[in-house]
């Protein structure tokens, strides 16, 4: 067993809660004892039926009469019925000082008993059987040890305890309590071993799953920075034959993009991301001129709000990628906020007439990465004139 079970079991199993199981059981058990002492003995004792007592006048008038004379009230005793007295003479014999040394020797075995059956639980066996063996067989010994010791000890210190006869059967009376509590004890253990071990699938299960999507997360994050870094030494190529001025401005505002992409941050604020893509819309007026407009409405508010890095960035890149461009068709993109704190980038729709080729990890790559961060959808809207997408901007006090 590794430290790290190792020390979830010690804490699913811990001192405190063998501590309060022991004590909970062996004061349960002697109260129950002893409410069966005190009130259900009329349910085991049995009483034999008696006349009833005659009075004098009785007495003399079935006397033969040579021998009629006065009863003397002694005479009495030979007619009174036996008598259980089933209350006080057991209340009298009952201590409060052995019952508390009974409730006290039994928490220390069954404290023994839970350890070792915790250390049990630690150690790793071939076999379920061996387990089971090694469980009944050390309870029982650990039982018969402490049993024994405890009773005799108990009979030592009791100075109101009565012959061997007596000794023999309290011994065997505590053997059988003993073993009754063992087997409760035994009992708990598996149980709580049933337990523990589905704690720890259900654990083993969401770290699992937790990993299953970090590396998910992570691995669609990658997809990002091949797909910019492509598109964009394909715009400054275009440019380098163009314009070399416009180029070397491209090449200027690339770095600063580059930069932030390789912060690696899993979210950023709303005004950083923005940012950065001013720098980007500064990349792409460099090559499209005053073809391409940018119009952003977003509220200082918002600037501290969390969103996905390269979330917008990608946004307008898709609207660059698919749409005509032209001193005829020139296209605006607007960049807004509303009041429901929600980011939204949109274009109209400029089709072109050669659809350009792509891997297709643009918006289903964005929705993904939202889903698994913070298990929210992105909004997408397209009625043929107006394309729409919607992210949520998060709170910075909510758990990222």
């Amino acid at each position: 067993m590794n430290k790290s079970t190792r020390k979830r079991l010690n804490s699913f199993f811990s001192i405190k809660r063998i501590i309060g199981l022991s004590l909970m059981m062996s004061l349960g058990f002697h109260l129950l004892y002893t409410f069966a002492f005190f009130f259900g003995e009329s349910l085991f004792l049995s009483y034999e039926k008696s006349a009833p007592m005659p009075n004098k006048w009785q007495i003399q008038a079935h006397a033969p009469s040579d021998t009629l004379q006065t009863v003397h009230p002694q005479h009495f005793e030979k007619f009174q019925p036996r008598r259980h007295n089933d209350m006080g003479s057991k209340a009298k014999r009952f201590r409060l000082g052995r019952m508390a040394a009974h409730v006290a020797t039994s928490f220390v075995m069954l404290f023994v008993l839970f350890l070792y059956n915790r250390k049990l639980m630690m150690l790793n066996f071939s076999k379920k059987w061996h387990e089971t063996f090694s469980a009944i067989f050390g309870s029982v010994l650990i039982t018969t040890v402490l049993s024994i010791s405890f009773s005799y000890l108990i009979l030592s210190i009791d100075p109101y305890t009565p012959g061997p006869p007596i000794h023999f059967r309290m011994i065997r009376d505590c053997l059988v309590r003993d073993y009754t509590l063992m087997a409760v004890v035994v009992m708990a253990a598996y149980l709580l071993r049933a337990l523990y071990n589905q704690k720890m699938i259900a654990v083993e299960n969401e770290e699992l799953k937790t990993e299953n999507i970090r590396s998910h997360y992570e691995a669609l994050k990658n997809q990002l920075d091949p797909h910019f870094l492509f598109n964009s030494m394909n715009t400054l190529q275009s440019l380098i034959d163009l314009d070399k001025d416009k180029a070397g401005d491209f090449v200027h505002q690339l770095s600063s993009v580059l930069r932030y992409t390789l912060q690696s941050n899993e979210t950023v604020t709303l005004a950083k991301e923005i940012e950065c893509v001013k720098a980007y819309c500064n990349m792409m007026r460099s090559r499209y001129g005053d073809n391409l407009k940018f119009d952003f409405q977003i509220d200082t508010k918002y600037n501290n709000f969390k969103i996905l890095p390269l979330s917008v960035q990608g946004l307008i890149e898709n609207a660059i990628k698919h749409n005509v461009i032209s001193a005829k068709q020139p296209l605006e993109v607007r960049i807004a906020a509303d009041d429901q704190a929600q980011l939204t980038v949109s274009n109209p729709i400029q089709p072109k007439i050669m659809a350009e080729t792509g891997n297709s990890i643009g918006l289903a790559n964005l929705a993904e990465r939202y889903r698994l961060k913070w298990e929210t959808e992105i909004g997408i809207m397209d009625d043929g004139k107006v394309f729409e997408v919607t992210i949520p901007l998060i709170k910075p006090t909510e758990k990222l």
